[in-house]
């Protein structure tokens, strides 16, 4: 029998929260196509691929006669968005409201799983995802980020079931394919196969035999594989390259290697970047670009040289991309709120910051007083306010994460050491591999895992510092 939850009082606590939460979901949304029409600014890819997928047939870019085969990025986003498209009509707000239904879901699954700890853990973990802007920022775009964030919650909710639950194989098998549709979805999670394994040989060592383990890790790998392998050979058909997504190249190139040049040469990695690909397009051993698969080889071999080359200075970009990655402000779901002017306003600060000149750090006080000089000039001082709210929470989840890992780890109880030991691997390992080129919405598949950690050391110093007030007031009282 499915196992039955009772609904207790901070169970209703969180559909209040969350029925509120909508409501702002709902009020944002209606905002943002009043002025923005099509959700926020993208690169517009995907909503091209699911209007070939729908009208033709065709995982393509391009129109007709002259539609153009993609490998660029793995397909599900697209499937999944030409699936609406059909349904609904094939205009972006249909991907806009699908990404907020996925939000939502997320949360859900994000209380699912903080309830199997204690139920006050999952309702704080979900209060801190929602004073998070990065969330609606990405809810409000036809992008793949939220069905990613989704699937990979999902993945993590099944997998915890199947340590503690009776079937163990039924939630490992949903498991294993809700991270092989995340990886579908999104490579950053390629290679998130090695640390579910070695999580399922701690969680599952000492109680049930070794075959069971062995078959358990398989399980993992070959329905990965199920659906990896045959996009690889695809784009092999295609290109000549069978690398599971074709951006690879462009990536390396354009966004890891300029920024540990620009570190070693302490200039911007816009410029860094510059001086890559003028090198680059000047080599005589640059394939042609119509020879896709041999021009994405090329690309690949020069990023990974350049990356050698440099490989002093991984750890400081590294570093400096923690704060970029956790701390960013995505300040669009506030903004659609303010008045055309103070909108307007909005949108030109980027160009006005771009006339300054910065230095390459994060962590450079000219931009920061530069920033705040503009936001207060341009009346826009309550949104930056609120910009500090987020950088604050986020820098308590980032610490507090770490700290509940190790108190789960440490607390004797078998289910919370097995959790923290599958929140420590698998999302240790896709925050290290979104930190090699990082933004803002790279954050947002981490931050539920990291949330319910955080939460979890929250509670426990609240309840150890309650502990001592009443030690205290016991103390006072008998003496």
């Amino acid at each position: 029998m499915v196992r039955a939850y009772s609904v207790d009082r901070r169970t209703i606590y969180f559909l209040a929260v969350l029925m509120l939460y909508i409501a702002f979901q709902i009020a944002c949304t209606a905002n943002v196509f009043a002025y923005l029409p099509d959700g926020f600014r993208t690169e517009n890819m995907y909503h091209i691929l699911a209007q070939n997928l729908m009208s033709y047939g065709s995982y393509a870019l391009g129109e007709p006669p002259a539609l153009e085969p993609s490998t660029f990025r793995p397909p599900l986003y697209a499937f999944v968005l030409s699936l609406a498209y059909l349904i609904f009509g094939a205009q972006e707000i249909v991907g806009v409201v699908m990404n907020n239904v996925f939000l939502t879901a997320t949360l859900v699954l994000v209380y699912l799983i903080g309830r199997r700890i204690n139920p006050g853990i999952g309702l704080l973990a979900v209060v801190l995802l929602m004073l998070d802007t990065i969330f609606l920022a990405q809810a409000n775009r036809n992008q793949s980020d939220l069905l990613f964030c989704f699937l990979l919650t999902l993945s993590t909710w099944c997998f915890l079931n199947s340590f503690s639950a009776r079937r163990h194989a039924v939630w490992l098998i949903i498991g294993c394919f809700a991270l092989a549709l995340a990886v579908f979805t999104r490579a950053a999670a390629m290679y998130l196969w090695l640390p579910v394994s070695i999580s399922l040989i701690i969680a599952f060592w000492q109680r049930l035999p070794v075959r069971h383990i062995v078959m358990f890790v398989a399980a993992v790998i070959i329905i990965q594989g199920a659906f990896v392998v045959p996009w690889m050979m695809r784009n092999h058909a295609l290109t000549g390259n069978s690398d599971y997504a074709g951006m690879k190249g462009f990536h390396l190139t354009s966004f890891w290697a300029p920024l540990l040049v620009g570190k070693r040469l302490g200039v911007s990695p816009l410029k860094a970047k510059k001086m890559i690909s003028d090198n680059t397009q000047s080599d005589p051993a640059l394939p042609n670009s119509e020879d896709q698969g041999r021009y994405e080889a090329y690309m690949v071999a020069r990023g990974q040289q350049l990356i050698l080359d440099n490989a002093a200075y991984i750890l400081p970009v590294l570093l400096d991309n923690i704060p970029r990655m956790f701390l960013s402000y995505a300040s669009e779901p506030l903004v659609v709120f303010l008045s055309p002017q103070r909108f307007d306003a909005w949108q030109g600060i980027d160009k006005r910051l771009d006339k300054i000149s910065f230095g390459t750090s994060p962590w450079d006080v000219e931009r920061r007083i530069a920033l705040l000089r503009t936001f207060w000039d341009d009346g826009l001082i309550s949104v930056l306010g609120y910009g500090f709210i987020v950088k604050f929470v986020n820098s308590v989840i980032f610490v507090m994460a770490f700290v509940g890992i190790w108190l789960m780890v440490r607390s004797g109880s078998r289910q919370w050491r097995d959790t923290a030991w599958f929140i420590f691997l698998v999302y240790g390992c896709i925050t290290l591999i979104s930190l090699l080129t990082t933004q803002g919405r790279f954050r947002v598949p981490v931050m539920p895992a990291f949330a319910l950690t955080a939460s979890f050391a929250l509670q426990y110093l609240w309840q150890k510092y309650r502990e001592k007030w009443r030690f205290r007031r016991r103390v006072q009282a008998s003496n």
